[in-house]
């Protein structure tokens, strides 16, 4: 690449409020086709949230590779609410701030229309995480990064469930199932499994919005209701870390299973210790990076033979793709 098709990246949160009053970091660019001239790329990079880690490395993913790569790109905050989402999503379509997207939706049923129609005005669009209007990405767009897919979750829950003695089993999800994408096939993939392991009630089946605090509090409730209580499932390793203390703070480290998704570098501690059974791996940086290149493949008109890319087949994790006590050094979290 030369020197004249680098342009410094722009790389601010832009918040809420400065969006809806119309202020933006970067100058407007209307949408375009393809181009060799990276100057004229401009991606608007629509993250949940900032304040939920995971989140937050997924948007340091896509600036970290804006700046490799050389492309303009702005970090564009959801805070966590769907409706501030699609008012970013239908701000940017209509005074065509960007053209090319990066979405993780908080929503994939109510963001699937404008995410439609930015495809249709021209905006180039890749979906990281989570899907959007289906389990992959909308007719149209470019592509979709992301490692939590229906194939992943049924194999998550048949570990689980193969290795976790028969009994009551409680589980703690992010969103509600329906409108959280990534609670919504974690919850279809348990509802398929317990079709083939007997023995099992699940005595609790929470969204708890992916927080430590509500996890260990729901997690102590459990534990002094439910004394027979066999395995507690996270789906999100913050919420994970509230339900080992309680656990702990109980007494009941290694009768109460804990199984965790998404493998942050405190579960990767926890698993070493014995307060963390297994974990699947998250790779929220990667999947933010590997969305920007996609993005920019695109736009350089280069052919992409994966347009559905999971950054977790290229992981090397003896008997993976799950981690344990037995293969844990094989893994590196990201966040």
């Amino acid at each position: 690449m030369s020197k004249r098709h680098l342009l410094k990246v722009a790389i601010p949160v832009v918040s809420a409020a400065l969006l809806l009053a119309g202020c933006s970091s970067t100058g407007a660019s209307s949408p375009s086709s393809s181009s060799t001239d990276l100057s004229t790329l401009n991606i608007g990079f629509f993250s949940p949230g900032t304040s939920n880690t995971f989140a937050a490395t997924v948007g340091q993913g896509g600036v970290d590779e804006a700046k490799k790569l050389g492309v303009k790109l702005t970090l564009v905050s959801g805070n966590f609410d769907v409706q501030t989402q699609v008012n970013q999503l239908q701000q940017a379509l209509q005074r065509k701030t960007y053209n090319a997207w990066v979405v993780v939706p908080l929503d994939s049923n109510q963001e699937c229309p404008i995410i439609k129609q930015g495809i249709a005005a021209g905006i180039k669009v890749v979906m990281a995480v989570a899907p959007i209007c289906n389990d992959s990405y909308p007719e149209g767009g470019i592509g979709i990064v992301s490692v939590q897919n229906r194939d992943l979750y049924n194999q998550w829950w048949d570990y689980i469930l193969t290795n976790t003695k028969p009994g009551e089993i409680a589980v703690m999800t992010g969103g509600a199932r329906g409108v959280d994408y990534v609670s919504t096939i974690a919850d279809d993939a348990l509802d398929a499994q317990l079709k083939t392991h007997e023995g099992f009630t699940v005595v609790s089946n929470q969204a708890l919005g992916y927080s430590t605090d509500a996890a260990y509090q729901n997690a102590q409730a459990l534990i002094q209701s439910h004394p027979n209580l066999k395995a507690i499932v996270s789906n999100y390793s913050g919420m994970t870390q509230g339900v080992a203390n309680a656990i702990k703070q109980a007494g009941k480290t290694g009768q109460i299973a804990l199984y965790d998704f998404d493998g942050d570098k405190n579960i990767v501690e926890a698993i070493k210790s014995g307060d963390v059974t297994m974990t699947a791996p998250g790779m929220p940086h990667s999947e933010g990076a590997g969305a920007v290149k996609m993005t920019v493949d695109a736009w350089l008109g280069k052919a992409i033979p994966n347009t559905q890319l999971n950054p977790a087949v290229a992981l090397k994790i003896t008997e993976g793709p799950f981690i344990t006590k037995k293969n844990v050094d094989d893994y590196t979290p990201e966040y």
